[in-house]
């Protein structure tokens, strides 16, 4: 969450970039004009054509075309989770998503986030009534990245390993795990940059969690986890040049030493011939 003090740290480029990006974030927080509604379980989204139309190929033909949405404007998603499809609309609206924002602080989001926006404008304002500061040597325009809190954990520790640590690598199983669902959605509704963003936050996850030295004190069955997530992967991915599952070879192509998690990882590719052909592409075993 941006706070007043943030807004003051912010370049004049990066201050007026975000200014202008608030249009999009007040007509996601409020509703304000939505012309399209996104029924999901228990949850409505207002949202508005304009931004939903250009991103997602899907809702255009759906709502688009001479069917009944297009008339009613509104589109019913039953098969699918409501925090999956609020992370999908929040990316449509901002570039981002955060997976620590559970449907029930979606009214706390919103008016925050709507009274983060007043505190840019005030910024600007204050900032007219001043000289210009000059420029530093670096000139690049930097927008200011939203803090990424993947969700809280509990503390503890496993096998000696610091309660930092093990929090550090239980959220990011966890942010593969969200990845992957996130990554599935993008994709049935043709959100590509979305799919994008999912994959690459898959892979840095699974560095911070499975391209570790920790796994030489771990058991096996701490890495059942893994075996879920190439199972999951290949239940719901199409079979040839997924960015998803190249992104999952990848990963354990730069997987090196030989603990536990690496010989699962071997495990898993002697149970499927495509996974080991898959990582020993990456590697470059064809060459």
């Amino acid at each position: 969450m941006t706070t007043p003090e943030d807004v003051k740290e912010w370049t004049t480029e990066a201050l007026c970039a975000n200014w202008s990006n608030r249009a999009l974030r007040k007509f996601l927080y409020s509703g304000e004009f939505s012309d399209l509604t996104i029924r999901c379980g228990d949850r409505e989204f207002k949202t508005h054509r304009a931004i939903v139309y250009p991103q997602s190929p899907f809702f255009k033909a759906a709502v688009g075309g001479n069917f009944e949405e297009g008339s009613s404007g509104i589109v019913d998603l039953p098969d699918d989770d409501p925090a999956l499809v609020q992370y999908l609309i929040v990316f449509l609206y901002t570039g981002a998503y955060w997976v620590h924002i559970s449907p029930d602080h979606w009214d706390i989001l919103c008016d925050s986030q709507l009274k983060g926006d007043e505190g840019t404008g005030h910024e600007i304002l204050e900032r007219l009534e001043r000289p210009p500061v000059p420029r530093s040597a670096d000139t690049s325009v930097t927008i200011p990245a939203k803090r990424y809190h993947p969700g809280r954990l509990p503390c503890g520790y496993r096998r000696g390993v610091p309660a930092a640590a093990a929090r550090k690598e239980n959220q990011a199983r966890e942010n593969m795990k969200h990845s992957i669902q996130i990554y599935v959605l993008a994709d049935k509704y043709d959100v590509p940059g979305l799919r994008l963003l999912a994959r690459d936050r898959f892979l840095e996850s699974g560095k911070e969690c499975c391209i570790t030295n920790s796994w030489h004190s771990k058991s096996w069955e701490d890495t059942n986890f893994f075996s879920d997530i190439v199972d999951v992967i290949y239940k719901n991915t199409p079979s040839e040049g997924d960015p998803l599952r190249l992104a999952l070879h990848q990963l354990i192509g730069m997987k090196e030493g030989d603990d536990v998690m690496k010989s699962r990882m071997r495990g898993e590719m002697v149970l499927d011939g495509e996974l080991v052909m898959g990582v020993m592409d990456y590697i470059g075993a064809w060459d």
